[in-house]
């Protein structure tokens, strides 16, 4: 989650280790793209993902399952809400009764009015900062 008081995470820990990510938002996006491809199984969404992710080269050989837990806890991570789940009544005061709702925007359908938003609004390039602009910047 984003802090005015650290830098953008660039790392993970795992056991005590600490590991390199790349948590760029092009990189993020394109791995929402991989978890919504129905053509893809599970594993290969686990592989391609990590791949993009997780740029430690000690890491790349660990087995499947532990690659599985590992993008799990980074999209935890990058999904997290900053004010916590807050979502639209479906009925009753019930927590159970919340349901999210659905963003106003695609970020793949919208990708060429995103771009020229950033530009506008900030006189950012955002393709001059592939690998570079954090997720929680972004």
């Amino acid at each position: 989650m984003f802090s005015l008081t650290r830098r953008p995470e660039n790392t993970i820990s795992i056991d005590g280790e600490i590991y390199k990510v790349n948590l760029s938002f092009n990189r993020v996006l394109k791995v929402f793209e991989i978890i919504a491809d129905e053509s893809l199984g599970e594993d290969e969404k686990t592989v391609e993902s990590f791949n993009l992710l997780v740029v430690d080269d000690k890491l790349k050989n660990i087995p499947l399952d532990e690659k599985a837990v590992l993008i799990q806890e980074l999209m935890s991570e990058i999904t997290k809400k900053p004010y916590g789940n807050i979502g639209r009544p479906t009925g009753g005061g019930n927590e159970q009764n919340q349901v999210s709702t659905p963003p106003n925007f695609d970020f793949k359908q919208d990708a060429g009015a995103i771009l020229a938003s950033f530009f506008q609004q900030y006189g950012l390039d955002l393709t001059k900062e592939y690998d570079k602009m954090s997720w929680e910047v972004f």
